[in-house]
């Protein structure tokens, strides 16, 4: 099969293929069913990590909930070949995991057993019961991955019960729900400072309400960051907050090659995450490497049939890469799955106008609206629908009524990108582009789509809108690499800040460096996100350099993460120092701040004399 032929669903199984049916809750108190859950979401994270199986992800597990399917049917529509079903008892204490292994094909029961533990013993019981699924499939552990299995995510238990919890609330998404998420994810790492896990959720609580409006995105993505930075240090092995990471080095940095390093690296460490294939694919659509995102998205759609979000994200990817009746198809299905799912009905809605049918389109926009009405995404595009169909003056109600609600600072925010996009629709090119420019101010996430979103096509070509491409590293040297006299945004270097950087580059070659921006490719993928890095063979060793006007503490990080990013990115690599070259001497607070910050492992020196590195280069 093409790599980018998708599939409408699953029609073959595969023996090395398990789901995780949901656990049933047979507590006297309903209300822990959050335990039930989390126990079902454990062991499919567990067993993803495991390169010989494909582990069908929890969205499309869950959708069995309350199903009264037998087991063939279900592991039909999964192509599943073993499923694995359980029960849960807990109380005070106390907790009895009942687990049983069945094959898919003949309901035969391949291995059972039931644990009657402590609440603190519940750490091993899942180990232990992710161990013996893998034995009866008669897949062979490595070492590596057995210590993983083993590995528990806290030792405290009152710390774990209440990230459980975190987790039933945050699957919600709304706003009440995710804030109370955030909530117990905030006490269970006040218990367990070193909960790593407990950290990357609270940092997926602040990303979801930056990035639909509940707080600016600025704000959300602010508090996310040293989440994040937290959990890596305590657990670089964490696939969920490298995940997070590459969406924030997205959405809030525009840091392609960061993001695009980050997604490959949780693919590696957790192939059957549907998430980190649904997620890569919308990078690379973002940068117009459809054929790559087509690819991925049929990954994830493997992993996660049932998923009404990957049904979503496949139906975008197809409709924005002018493949309108496929995408159709695919958003159909997703609104087969879930009838209120409003990005499906919005989607479906671009694409019917797509096809000439503005009508039906215009309705589907409207039923969006309708499910979330406070999404002023669907606004823009119903102005869109409505002005491509002729109807202006119903596309200037639109406009009017958001920037009613811009102006009045309502409870949730109007990204500017929604404004520009409306007011590009209109035809009004002066004004799209000054709001344009706040989004950039405002480093809004939803930049990141500038280059394929339908809204712009009446403006592409205008000087200022492919200069803003450049900045936000969408420009035409998003799929090349770019000589290291360019700054990641495709502005030249000025005279001053070039006869610097030459004057730091010839005292590290000096010291037996020299310059690799032909070796990134490979490190990092098409794009290159670094000022200047040099490599000394004898000591495998690499510097990392970057320039600036001022060092603050924002920049010290962004290098810092550049640096550990490289150091990620091969086993073989040593990142031996960070240099941060400034315009002016920085004040001694930031100097301080990247030693603290960098620790020993990633040295870092912020400095504004490229000719006294000589003195602190190894």
């Amino acid at each position: 099969m093409p790599a980018g032929d998708l599939r409408h669903g699953p029609d073959v199984m595969d023996k090395q293929t398990i789901a995780i049916l949901p656990f049933k809750n047979m507590s006297s108190d309903p209300e822990n069913e959050y335990f039930a859950d989390g126990i079902t979401e454990e062991l499919i994270i567990a067993l993803s990590t495991i390169d010989r199986l494909k582990v069908i992800s929890r969205t499309s597990a869950m959708q069995y909930k309350t199903s009264s399917k037998g087991v063939i049917d279900i592991a039909r529509e999964l192509a599943a070949d073993t499923l694995v079903e359980g029960s849960v008892r807990k109380a005070t204490n106390r907790v009895r995991i009942s687990v049983q292994l069945i094959d898919g094909r003949d309901e035969g029961h391949l291995w059972a057993q039931t644990y009657d533990r402590q609440l603190d013993d519940i750490f091993a019981v899942q180990s232990e019961i992710a161990e013996k699924i893998v034995e009866g499939l008669r897949v062979k552990l490595q070492e590596s991955e057995r210590r993983n299995l083993r590995k528990s995510r806290t030792s405290s238990s009152e710390a774990y019960t209440l990230y459980l919890k975190g987790r039933y609330h945050l699957t919600r998404y709304s706003e009440g729900e995710v804030r109370k998420a955030a909530e117990l994810f905030a006490q269970a790492t006040k218990i367990d400072d070193q909960f790593a896990s407990a950290y990357a959720m609270s940092a997926q609580c602040e990303m979801f309400l930056g990035f639909f409006g509940f707080v600016a995105p600025s704000v959300g993505f602010a508090k996310a960051r040293p989440l994040l930075r937290r959990a890596i240090e305590i657990d670089d092995h964490l696939d969920i907050a490298h995940m997070l990471m590459g969406r924030l080095l997205m959405d809030a940095d525009w840091d392609w090659p960061g993001a695009e390093a980050e997604f490959r690296r949780v693919i590696e460490m957790s192939p059957n995450s549907a998430e980190a294939h649904y997620r890569y694919a919308l990078l690379l659509l973002n940068l117009l490497r459809n054929s790559e995102a087509l690819a991925e998205i049929k990954t994830a759609e493997e992993l996660d049939p049932l998923s009404v979000a990957v049904n979503q994200v496949a139906g975008s990817i197809l409709f924005f890469s002018g493949r309108t009746r496929e995408a159709i198809g695919r958003l159909e299905r997703a609104i087969e799955i879930d009838p209120q799912a409003a990005f499906a009905h919005d989607n479906l809605g671009l694409a019917r106008c797509q096809e000439g049918n503005a009508d039906e389109g215009i309705a589907e926009i409207k039923k969006a609206m309708e499910l979330d009405p406070n999404n002023v995404m669907f606004m823009t595009d119903l102005c869109y629908a409505y002005a491509s169909a002729g109807r202006s003056d119903e596309a200037k109600m639109i406009l009017a009524r958001v920037e009613a609600d811009e102006r009045s600072n309502g409870a949730v925010h109007v990204p500017p990108v929604a404004l520009a996009g409306m007011y590009a629709c209109l035809g009004e090119t002066d004004r799209a582009l000054e709001w344009l420019q706040k989004a950039y101010s405002e480093h809004s996430p939803y930049l990141c789509s500038l280059k394929v979103e339908r809204w712009f096509e009446g403006i592409r070509a205008d000087p200022r809108f492919v200069a803003l491409l450049e900045r936000v590293g969408l420009g035409r040297k998003a799929a090349v690499v770019e000589n290291t006299q360019t700054i990641t945004s495709g502005v030249p270097l000025t005279v001053s800040e070039e006869s610097r950087a030459e004057r730091l580059a010839s005292n590290l070659m000096k010291s037996g460096y020299h310059r690799v921006e032909d070796k990134l490719p490979v490190v990092l993928g098409e794009i290159v996100s670094f000022r200047m890095i040099t490599y000394n063979e004898d000591t495998s060793q690499y510097i990392v350099c970057d320039f600036c006007d001022q060092a603050t503490k924002a920049t010290v990080e962004r290098l810092l993460d550049k640096m550990k990013l490289l150091a990620r990115s091969n086993f073989d690599y040593k990142v031996r120092l960070g240099i941060l070259l400034s315009d002016r001497d920085p004040p001694n607070e930031v100097k301080e701040y990247a030693k603290r910050l960098a620790g020993a492992r990633y040295p870092l020196q912020v400095v504004s004399d490229p000719d006294k590195m000589s003195e602190l280069v190894p």
